[in-house]
């Protein structure tokens, strides 16, 4: 019964705003929303009918959820509203029925400006927004800069005061010691205060912008961490040091020199105009009507300039990404012979980064001449003026002089604006790629592994590129403490495989459980916890021995540390290279290859990890230390350690428990080394040749020896 009179409430209302569209003295809008809450109310298809409608989702749908509109749906209503009504009073001659409609619609304009909410349309903060909310602490900073900026103007007044006081009175050949001490002692006091504001007013600054930057990095630093090695799925490792680094670092124009110059570009010239005014208000009008030109230029080159300065920061971040690229892929480069064609690309590339550079120089320049010209031309004309008024006896002489000397503080801090203007552009460019990284979808965390876990592929697939497969459909069951070698020809997906079980790689298809747990659905944190992942090239961080060690488990004690060095094979070295103090150079540099990869895989035996994958550890390692580390990944298999052995020489997994033969991205076979050399002719095959040269290589040493 109640949506019966609901519906048929609704229909009366419906009809009755129907006829205030005919008889406009009727009040169309409330009828119009009284209907759309009966209807709502009364039958739930016609309300989903209605709610369909363009009517309902532009107009009247905010109001009926949440009695609120946008600011534009005011709008149109009351515009709508306005015309009908404006329509009805142009066609009756009725006094009553025009005071009835105009009463209607001020009552309309009351409730929707006053009475009805406002929604906000919800837009992505842009980089200023987040940047001013990002300072927090450090406006305190900026107002206390600001301050003594406005101080240190203060002291010019001051100071050029005095002077124009002091040549009044040299004008007037007033040289009494009592009349000239004063205002001199004024002056070298002005001076110096004007000093030592500018001394505070600097310190500031550079507290605001060192706290932001070290803000800023350390979100960086701390999203990095949380995204995982996966970071690189999402930009490229240029980028992030380019952004850490050189991005960071273009913010300080923005910090330190535009933000706290807007403040103070705003406080100067009313500070002089009352100044000015209690001289000569006519000087002062003038001075203060030219100033508002140098904000209206920036205005008029801020889109442009925006867009420019995007493009060129763009080019910058691809120009370094293709410039580490090309260092890092060297090698290969010069086997496949390709280094000069990507010497021809580079070239091409740093062409185009001149050029846009060189357009960016143009178009500053050309700013920054009319903006001089508005600057100096302001202040020839505030000179003129006030030497028009001292002529004409309406301005005293050291009044005069007083706004020829301080005219162009007028426009100074605007023009400096100007200039912090196109330099901080560049660092919001970079603040916008900053933000974009820091807003990243970070891997979802819900699930955590068992305190011992099996590790279970299933259809496991992985593409860096559409259409070229690194690994296919692999299905894998590696027991907790297992041993498992991993051998296949360069490009076979070893190392895709190492790079997915260590949560390097997550865009992968299929499933990979740890221990039940999906890799994906794993925080983090667990996984580089969990799973220890040594590389052919460990980095080696500037510092001691001890340093380095401590990374992989810190707090450990001397004792383990070297407990870790004697697994490694390499605590007699660092004993006779002065124990665990043994400085280190940034990578590494002063120590061998072999030595760099020992040190790396002691760190990750401190770590105590439940997996450890060595992808090719053993590769820059001489025969001797070789064995050695060989019988330490067997130790620790036995200890109840999961141990991914992979590497290119198959004498290392000859003594393996199980071999994973890898060809094309796929399993090529499983088993021991006895079963597959019988059963597998590609692994047999493998074997042969790899055998032969390595006897080939012996025997060419013993010739030679």
């Amino acid at each position: 019964m109640a949506k019966a009179i609901y519906i048929t409430l609704g229909f009366l209302f419906l009809f009755l705003g129907a006829i205030g569209v005919v008889l406009p003295f009727l009040p169309t809008t409330p009828f119009l929303l009284a209907a759309a809450f009966c209807f709502a109310r009364g039958s739930a298809r016609f309300h989903r009918w209605f709610t369909e409608t363009k009517l309902y989702r532009k107009y009247l749908g905010d109001y009926v959820k949440k009695r609120a509109m946008t600011t534009a749906a005011k709008l149109k209503v009351l515009a709508s509203v306005t015309a009908l009504l404006a329509l009805g009073g142009f066609l009756t001659h009725s006094l009553h029925a025009r005071i009835a409609m105009g009463v209607v619609l001020l009552g309309h304009y009351y409730y929707f400006l006053f009475r009805m909410k406002t929604i906000q349309p919800e837009k992505p903060a842009s980089a200023r927004k987040r940047l001013w909310d990002l300072i927090g602490g450090a406006r305190k900073d900026v107002a206390l800069t600001v301050l003594f900026r406005w101080l240190a103007l203060l002291g010019s007044i001051a100071a050029t005061a005095s002077f124009a006081y002091l040549l009044q009175k040299g004008f007037a050949q007033v040289f009494s010691p009592a009349v000239l001490l004063i205002p001199a002692l004024v002056f070298a006091a002005a001076i110096a205060f004007r000093f030592f504001c500018i001394r505070l007013g600097t310190e500031f600054s550079r507290r605001t912008s060192a706290k932001v930057k070290k803000t800023l990095r350390a979100q960086i630093y701390d999203k990095l961490l949380s995204l995982g090695l996966s970071y690189r799925e999402k930009t490229s490792t240029a980028a992030v040091a380019q952004m850490s680094v050189e991005g960071v670092e273009q913010l300080q124009v923005y910090l330190s020199g535009f933000l706290p110059q807007l403040f103070y570009s705003v406080l100067a010239p009313v500070t002089l105009f009352c100044l000015f005014a209690l001289f000569n208000l006519r000087v002062a009008a003038i001075l203060l009507a030219l100033v508002p030109l140098i904000p209206l230029c920036m205005l008029l080159i801020g889109k442009i300039a925006g867009k420019l300065m995007k493009k060129h920061w763009g080019q910058y971040t691809d120009l370094g990404r293709g410039f580490l690229e090309s260092l890092q892929g060297l090698t290969t480069l010069k086997i496949y012979n390709a280094d000069e064609k990507r010497h021809e690309a580079m070239n091409a590339s740093a062409e185009g980064f001149r050029k846009i550079t060189m357009k960016v120089l143009r178009m500053q320049l050309g700013s920054v001449t009319v903006m001089d010209l508005i600057a100096y031309g302001g202040t020839a004309l505030g000179v003129w003026a006030a030497l028009s008024e001292v002529s004409a006896g309406n301005m005293q002489l050291w009044g005069g002089v007083l706004v020829i000397l301080l005219s162009s503080e007028f426009f100074l801090p605007l023009r400096l604006l100007g200039s912090f203007f196109h330099s901080s552009m560049n660092g919001l460019a970079a603040a916008e790629d900053i933000f974009s990284l820091l807003d990243s979808p970070e891997p979802e965390q819900k699930t955590d592994a068992a305190e011992a876990f099996d590790i279970r592929l299933t259809a496991c697939g992985f593409a860096y590129e559409p259409g070229r497969s690194a690994l296919q459909e692999l299905s894998l069951t590696l027991p907790a403490g297992s041993f498992v070698s991993v051998i296949g020809e360069s490009g076979c997906g070893k190392s895709t495989l190492a790079n997915i079980l260590s949560g390097t790689l997550q865009s992968y298809t299929g499933s990979v459980l740890l221990g039940g747990a999906e890799l994906s659905g794993m925080s983090g944190e667990s996984i580089r916890r969990r799973i220890a992942l040594v590389e052919h090239n460990s980095y080696i961080f500037k510092g001691t021995v001890a340093d380095n060690l401590s990374m992989g488990c810190p707090g450990a004690s001397d004792k383990a540390m070297w407990d870790a060095l004697h697994k490694a094979g390499l605590d007699e070295f660092v004993i006779a290279e002065g124990g665990l103090g043994m400085p280190l150079r940034e990578g590494g540099s002063n120590l061998s290859g072999g030595q760099r990869q020992r040190l790396a895989m002691a760190r990750v035996l401190l770590y105590d990890a439940d997996v450890y994958i060595f992808d090719e550890a053993t590769s820059n390692m001489d025969a001797e230390s070789e064995a050695w580390i060989m019988e330490t990944l067997y130790a620790l298999s036995e200890s109840g350690k999961t141990v991914i052995l992979i590497t290119h020489r198959m004498a290392l997994a000859r003594r393996s428990p199980r071999i994973l033969v890898m060809r094309d991205g796929a399993v090529a076979g499983i088993g021991t080394h006895d079963a597959l050399y019988r059963e597998n002719p590609y692994y047999a095959g493998l074997f042969d040749v790899q055998h032969s040269l390595e006897h080939f290589e012996e025997t060419t040493e013993g010739v030679l020896c």
